[in-house]
């Protein structure tokens, strides 16, 4: 996805996963979820009780993508000032270890 000077990244993400499930004749039982999810992913605190769990599974999965396989895309000044408090703070290491996938 390219960038979009002045506009929410967020707010864009779900236009453009709403637009494609409705150009893929999806029901509203599809589409709504996902645009859903993809507004709450960025929730500070998210739980899956409360922001439902494709919402949490996408910051998770998110998380994972900037913290591991996109980690050298970010430049390295931001890099160097972020401390990953957020994910230690919603127990994103915990949710690591007891994913259900092999070691």
């Amino acid at each position: 996805m390219k960038d979009f000077a002045g506009e929410d990244f967020t707010l864009h993400s779900a236009a453009v996963a709403r637009g494609c499930a409705c150009a893929a004749h999806a029901p509203p039982s599809v589409g709504e979820p996902m645009t859903d999810a993809l507004m709450v992913h960025t929730t500070i605190g998210i739980t899956p009780e409360r922001d439902g769990v494709l919402g949490a599974y996408t910051q998770y999965g998110a998380m994972v993508e900037l913290t591991g396989l996109r980690l050298a895309h970010l430049p390295r000044d931001f890099v160097a000032g972020v401390r990953f408090v957020f994910a230690v703070r919603v127990g994103f290491g915990l949710a690591v270890r007891r994913a259900p996938f092999p070691a």
